[in-house]
Parts: C-alpha cells; structure tokens; sequence
C-alpha cells in the first residue's frame, strides 16, 4: 500500500530532523568495505577537485551570544525548513536511541577515525548536531578541541546547550540550512575535520557533490570530511537485504532497550525503513536523496580528498568520507 499524501508529510516530517539529533550506525557483523577494490571499480586517491558552479546563499551562520557565565543564549533565528515542524524533535529524542541502528558503535567508529592524537588543540565542526551524543564522544576524548554543533532545529540546539554545558568553553551552537551556502563561507580556519550522521543524504546527488568540493576547501592538509548516513542500494534485491537487516536491528535494539517489540512495532506504524517503504516507490518521501555509495566516494576524490573510502556498512548505513 503506497503512503498516503497526509501520512507521507507526518512522517517526513520526523525523518527530516532525524539528520540533525541522531547519529549511529551498527552491525554485529560489520563490514569494512575497501572502495578502491577492484569489484568496485574506484580508486582511492585522487589527483585535483574538479569545478561545480556554487549555488547562491540565503542565510549563513549567526555566533551565539555568551552571558557571564559562558553560556550559549541560543539564536531565536528560525532557519528551520517546512517540512518538518518543531514539535516532532522532542519525540524523536525518545525514538533515536531505537531508530537509529547501533549508536554506540557507529560513535566509536567515528572517534577513532578522526585524525588527530586526544592532546592535539584543534576545531571540528558537525553538521546536524542534534541529540548531541556525537559531539560528546569527542569532546570527551579530546579535551583540547573546540566543538561547532550546527543544527537547524532550536529546539535541538537548547538540548545540546543543556546537554553539553560542561563543555561549554570548547562548544559553539550555531544554526544553519544544509542546503545553503553562505554558512560554509565562515566556517572556522583552520579546520581539522567535518563530521555528519543521517544528514547528508537530504542533499540531491549535485548538493552532495558540491558541499563535498567546499568542505574540502575549508579543511587543513590531512583533515577529514567523515559521514555516517543512508546510501542508496544498487538493485532491488540488495534494498531487499538492506530492508532485512533494518528490521532485525530495530527488534534487537527494542528488546534490549524495552524488553518488548514496541519499539519495534512503532518503527513499522511509522513506516521508518527506506529500504521498504521508499524505494522504489511512486511515492518516496520527498526529503530523502540517498545517494549510491560508489558515487560519494567518487565525489570525494573529485572533490579534493586524496583519500576516499568507505569504513563501515550495513543495513543500509554507511560510515564513510575522505582525508585530504
């Protein structure tokens, strides 16, 4: 049964912020894909970027306004885009830990792929910040770095003012709109790594590419663009294995988590797995644009990076990004 035209903006409209306050990717299995393979047909390393024409901007970022005490008093700009309102970000604070496959180890990953040594002073910026859990890893295991969380949703950023406030003399909390331009601009100099989970993949396939040609720009020789997100299957029949092993670690995460499928029954009322219910669909929700994961590591190395690969990967979940 296709989704129906008001079901489909409710759960977009979930889905939307996702990219912003979760991060997480898991397998038991997991898979560490080399793409310079053969049977992938793509090199690792790369010579210079090649050129796509910029879009032009509408909003960019605005610092935060610190009190006396240091606190972030957060922005009252709503860069929030329309189709997803404020009221679903605190649902999803509740339904990430769920949704999101295996938080914890796609963390771990992330942290350790990050290029530099835990006393190294140096600036990482998140795109999507949201629940904050991501941003915490790091600034736990690097206690010299300074934090920029960007994140489109208030709501969102209060939370991660609340939740990282011991933090706060190394953390910045700002907005922004992914697809925008003027935001990458001001981005802070030097730049040691970028990082996103379930985010990217709200750009169209040229937005991914150019956004992927700025951050190599804006990154320090040896820095890093890293990104946990959904990638389009290749054919039906891997959507088919990427929707199984979707289902079966939600059921596993809803009764570890609960000790019952509810969580796991909410997932499938809220028709939340892709691979299922939206590809390959008449009727996709309008605000996914998985991208093939071969593509994105070519874009990669368009883009600057010297090294592009892939690090991780199941249900349809990838960890992956390039080194410049």
């Amino acid at each position: 049964m296709q989704t129906q035209p008001s079901e489909m903006a409710s759960r977009s409209s979930v889905k939307a912020f996702s990219c912003r306050c979760c991060s997480g990717l898991k397998s038991k299995q997991a898979i560490s894909l080399n793409v310079g393979m053969s049977r992938y047909g793509i090199s690792t390393n790369y010579g210079k970027a090649s050129s796509l024409q910029a879009q032009e901007g509408r909003l960019g970022l605005r610092k935060c306004v610190q009190s006396n005490e240091g606190r972030s008093l957060l922005s009252e700009i709503d860069t929030t885009g329309d189709h997803w309102n404020e009221d679903n970000s605190a649902h999803f604070l509740e339904l990430g830990e769920l949704f999101v496959p295996g938080r914890a180890e796609q963390l771990t990953t992330i942290v350790d792929l990050l290029p530099a040594h835990p006393s190294e002073i140096f600036t990482v910026v998140e795109l999507g910040a949201g629940a904050g859990h991501l941003a915490q890893a790091v600034l736990e295991k690097f206690p010299c770095c300074h934090y920029l969380a960007l994140d489109g949703s208030e709501r969102m950023r209060e939370h991660l003012a609340r939740k990282l406030d011991s933090f706060r003399d190394r953390l910045e909390i700002l907005p922004f709109e992914l697809a925008e331009q003027a935001w990458r601009q001001t981005l802070p100099s030097p730049l040691r790594c970028v990082l996103s989970s379930l985010c990217v993949h709200h750009l169209t396939g040229p937005q991914k590419r150019q956004l992927f040609i700025e951050i190599a720009q804006r990154l320090e020789t040896g820095g890093a663009l890293l990104l946990a997100d959904l990638v389009e299957p290749p054919t039906q029949r891997v959507a088919q294995l990427f929707a199984r092993q979707y289902d079966e670690m939600v059921r596993e995460q809803s009764l570890a988590q609960r000790g019952n499928l509810s969580g796991y029954e909410q997932f499938c009322e809220m028709k939340w797995n892709y691979f299922i219910h939206d590809y390959g669909s008449a009727n996709p929700d309008p605000i996914d644009h998985p991208s093939p994961l071969s593509e994105q590591v070519c874009w990669l190395g368009e883009g600057g990076f010297s090294t592009a690969s892939c690090f991780w990967m199941r249900a349809g979940h990838a960890i992956f990004g390039g080194y410049k």
